[in-house]
């Protein structure tokens, strides 16, 4: 497990990030890899996992600067590998697990898994559900969002993950439990969508001021003058330095 990781992003997102003091998770529906959170068995179910992507690569990747940050003048964030302000054994506010009442939030505990880079389809595409009995199914949660090609292998990923399910999935309202209702149940699991992409984990004190904010090799001095002052306002604790790259690329 390393001490820290890293994140690729533009200006505009390390100024929420500072401002608001918190992580954005995304579904897997919004990834750059397309065939990401597909099952053999119950399509894409990537609308129900969260997933915040970063590498362990200590030194500044080429590659990594020119995908993720627009023409090389975002940043990389460095922070610890636990950021997350904990809540007892949530990293979710007890009011938030069941979010706005519909939805269960499940980050606990919060997966950090490094990716596994195959080409085995039966990875790729997993089986999520098997059924022990007509009443009782296993859920392979642990199946998507692990693995990936690869062609994807350079970016030496982690990332922290967690599910969320519509409390409509389970809901049987007045209708009596039967066998019947609950292979019903099973069988429409993928078409009970989550209405939202992201979500936020708050960054722990401790985690925050251990900031380290490097700028991209193409950064401008207006960039640089809108981090700095970003970084004095929100977190004046945090290390800011440019690129190791800055001057020897076009």
């Amino acid at each position: 497990m390393p001490k820290f990781l890293y994140h690729y992003t533009k200006i505009e997102n390390l100024a929420l990030i500072l401002k608001n003091r918190t992580i954005r998770f995304s579904s897997l529906n919004t990834v750059n890899d397309l065939t990401e959170g597909v099952t053999s068995d119950y399509g894409s179910l990537g609308h129900f996992v969260f997933v915040s992507c970063w590498t362990a690569t200590t030194a500044e990747h080429i590659p990594m600067w020119n995908m993720y940050t627009p023409n090389m003048t975002g940043v990389r964030i460095k922070l610890p590998t636990d950021p997350f302000q904990k809540y007892g054994k949530s990293f979710v506010p007890a009011e938030e697990i069941y979010y706005q009442k519909e939805y269960s939030v499940q980050p606990a505990p919060l997966k950090l898994q490094k990716i596994i880079y195959t080409n085995d389809n039966s990875l790729l595409k997993p089986q999520f559900a098997e059924m022990n009995s007509p009443k009782e199914a296993t859920f392979n949660l642990n199946a998507v969002g692990m693995n990936k090609p690869k062609v994807w292998g350079f970016e030496k990923e982690w990332r922290y993950i967690f599910w969320v399910f519509s409390k409509k999935l389970f809901d049987f309202g007045n209708e009596s439990y039967s066998d019947e209702k609950f292979q019903e149940v099973i069988k429409n699991f993928g078409e009970k969508k989550i209405p939202f992409e992201q979500y936020f984990l708050k960054i722990r004190d401790e985690a925050f001021e251990q900031m380290e904010i490097v700028l991209g090799p193409k950064y401008s001095e207006g960039d640089k003058t809108v981090v700095e002052a970003l970084v004095n306002t929100y977190n004046p604790k945090a290390q800011f330095h440019p690129s190791a790259f800055t001057g020897t690329i076009r």
